[in-house]
């Protein structure tokens, strides 16, 4: 019980992550396109970039066994 409960907070959180990483990303690019220059907004476009791979790349290793269920389903 304790793995499951475990389990259940690390695929939370990194669900959250991603869902903040990618909302992230989006913002950095609707600020790359309207000039703002207020910071290094490049930086921090190619921060969430390389974070939203490792994200997406934890989700897969997290999310495996139903992610095999769903592209590879036994008939």
């Amino acid at each position: 019980m304790e793995k499951n409960k475990k389990n259940r907070r690390v695929r939370q959180v990194s669900l959250a992550l991603l869902l903040t990483v990618a909302i992230l990303q989006i913002a950095t690019i609707v600020l790359m396109g309207t000039g703002f220059r207020g910071f290094d907004v490049g930086e921090l476009h190619e921060f969430c970039g390389f974070s939203l791979f490792a994200l997406i790349a934890v989700h897969i290793v997290v999310f495996r066994k139903i992610l095999k269920a769903i592209f590879f389903p036994k008939n």
